[in-house]
């Protein structure tokens, strides 16, 4: 995953090995199942995340009071 990465940043910029490094060292691939909820709703974000592949959808659920 970390080459995936690595290949879209330098698509816009030169890394140097030491710049690729520091990016191995301080991100995790991870992977998510289809349809898994990444961030609760009212909490502070604790990751910062890239999409390598695959895409994710952000809804806004609001509720109209009727009378």
């Amino acid at each position: 995953m970390h080459a995936k990465f690595i290949q879209l940043i330098k698509q816009h910029c030169q890394l140097s090995e030491a710049e690729i490094d520091l990016c191995k060292n301080y991100m995790e691939p991870v992977r998510y199942a289809k349809h898994q909820i990444i961030e609760e709703e009212g909490k502070v974000p604790t990751y910062l995340y890239f999409v390598v592949s695959g895409f994710v959808r952000l809804f806004i659920i609001t509720i109209k009071a009727t009378n």
